[in-house]
């Protein structure tokens, strides 16, 4: 994105990166809690005129205005502005981004119906996996020559 934008309307101008496979969206609403329905999503779309909803980048993005450097965002979304996360997806991310499997099975157990969806973000996450593996060296020697 060019730009990450937060909540409270504070704008973070993100330093471009040339990727010309990228798809990227000029625009990332960083959120300081998970968006889960697809409604919350689009609202924040219209409000911020943002395609992409995330937990990390703004807190990077402020810390790197901070220290006065310029910073990327290089980011798989495995669940974009119009996909809901199922409900059995809430806390199945701890703070240093790993699963927690366990409470996750335990909440599928429960609401088994939603894994068919929880399937597809799974999908969704491997691919964007896959692809920033397959870029790895470009992105890197773009970040080299910036």
């Amino acid at each position: 994105p060019r730009m990450v934008i937060t909540a409270d309307g504070i704008g973070y101008e993100a330093h471009a990166l040339t990727w010309p496979e990228s798809k990227g969206s000029p625009v990332l609403f960083g959120a300081d809690r998970v968006i889960t329905t697809a409604a919350e999503k689009a609202k924040i779309a219209q409000s911020f005129e943002a395609s992409v909803v995330d937990m990390e980048s703004h807190t990077v993005a402020r810390a790197a205005k901070e220290k006065g450097i310029s910073f990327s965002v290089i980011r798989a979304v495995a669940d974009g502005c119009t996909q809901a996360l199922p409900p059995s997806t809430e806390g199945a991310v701890r703070e240093d981004g790993s699963v927690n499997t366990l409470q996750t099975l335990g909440k599928l157990l429960r609401r088994p119906f939603d894994l068919p969806e929880l399937i597809a973000v799974g999908q969704q996450a491997a691919k964007g996996t896959k692809t920033l593996r397959a870029h790895a060296p470009a992105l890197l020697s773009g970040l080299a020559r910036h």
